[in-house]
């Protein structure tokens, strides 16, 4: 358990990082675990431009889940080894984010 935790807040450390090309700065090496520990997450899209959500699939490869338009909300159930990335429409980097152990919610700004 003490394991589980210390990964978890290993990869909760790895948000909103912007990167070249597009792709987060810590995005190059994730890929999604094996899911034991199930969870929420909720994304809150605050800016003025529709928004991409892409789950880091167990290939480590994005892989589209949901649009949000400006003011809308998506949620999923998740699992927390597994990270999920937030792209303006252009397909920049706004952030990448990890489930935690409770439901989480991020405001995308």
């Amino acid at each position: 358990m003490k394991r589980t935790a210390a990964i978890i807040l290993l990869l909760s450390a790895l948000t909103t990082s912007v990167a070249a090309q597009g792709r987060c700065a810590a995005e190059e090496n994730l890929r999604s675990a094996n899911g034991n520990t199930t969870s929420s997450i909720a994304f809150f899209n605050q800016t003025r431009s529709p928004v991409n959500v892409l789950w880091i699939n167990y290939e480590g490869q994005r892989q589209f889940y949901a649009e949000i338009q400006p003011g809308g909300t998506w949620s999923t159930q998740t699992y927390v080894t597994h990270p999920w990335v937030i792209e303006h429409e252009s397909g920049g980097c706004l952030g990448l984010y990890f489930p935690e152990m409770s439901p989480r919610d991020i405001v995308i700004r």
